[in-house]
């Protein structure tokens, strides 16, 4: 990116110091409007430099050759594995979109006749389609993934604390029932000590009665 820059810098600091843009007058047809008794001589001020078709075509070489570098290492990344990081078809979408965009204004800004206030809004429009376009295609499918990953890491959580809650439920009655086998155990034992109380004491009345 940096590179870029520079390159943009160096072309246009040249350009202003070679051969600097100087306001022109351009004179619009004139309009004739009898019921006013006057004639409107519509003018313009335009910038323009003899030289600025050679800078401006110097420009469109540079971004067309950043266009093809894009559209090869868009091609050389399309086998990623990885899909967070393969966006070798949001990147040929954006690249096919800005070369027919260019494609389009370009001859329009060189070469077609019109007002240049129409000609200004259309380049403009034309730019904030193709931007627009650009980091809709690149950065939305990000959004997309990064909020479908987080619903996805929400419903384990939510899983986890139904097992949980479950898991309490389940450990409150194996605690009641623990408490219910234990009292049991001890009413077992309770009368397992009464019935060898009672076989001892009748042991014993027999041992009486025999030596009577």
């Amino acid at each position: 990116m940096a590179v870029l820059l520079v390159v943009d810098v160096i072309v246009l600091g040249a350009w202003l110091l070679i051969d600097p843009l100087q306001p022109v007058e351009h004179h619009l047809p004139t309009e004739d409007k009898p019921e006013d008794d006057a004639v409107i001589h519509p003018v313009t001020t335009v910038c323009k430099s003899g030289q600025a078709s050679v800078f401006t075509w110097v420009l469109y070489a540079f971004k067309g050759l950043v266009l093809i570098y894009g559209s090869f290492l868009a091609w050389e990344t399309r086998k990623v594995r990885m899909k967070e990081l393969n966006d070798s078809k949001q990147i040929g979408i954006c690249i096919y979109t800005v070369f027919i965009l260019c494609a389009v204004a370009v001859p329009i800004v060189n070469f077609a006749d019109m007002r240049k206030s129409v000609l200004y809004g259309f380049v403009s429009l034309l730019v904030l389609f193709a931007t627009t376009i650009t980091l809709g295609f690149v950065f939305i499918p990000k959004f997309y993934k990064l909020n479908r990953v987080e619903v996805e890491s929400e419903e384990p959580a939510r899983s986890d604390t139904k097992v949980t809650q479950l898991s309490s439920h389940q450990g409150g009655v194996a605690d009641a029932l623990r408490l219910t086998i234990q009292q049991k155990d001890e009413k077992i034992y309770e009368l397992e000590t009464k019935l060898r109380a009672l076989t001892t004491s009748g042991a014993e009345d027999d041992l009486l009665e025999e030596e009577l």
